[in-house]
């Protein structure tokens, strides 16, 4: 499992259902955190999808586009 921080609890709910919407699921985690919990194998490629939805989403909610 490994988490990240965003600037606040609302933010958290944003990129995690805009995560939701492109396929990926985050689950937030605290005030403002949301944690990833990939199965215990992954490939390089699904590793390099769940980022670029992570930077998608984060991109999205950050410009108000979610």
């Amino acid at each position: 499992m490994i988490g990240f921080d965003v600037t606040d609890h609302d933010t958290a709910e944003e990129v995690e259902q805009a995560c939701f919407e492109r396929g990926l699921l985050l689950l937030t985690c605290g005030q403002r955190s949301l944690r990833v919990a990939p199965p215990l194998v992954v490939n390089f490629e699904q590793a390099d999808t769940a980022l670029a939805i992570i930077a998608d989403a984060c991109e999205a909610v950050a410009a108000g586009l979610r």
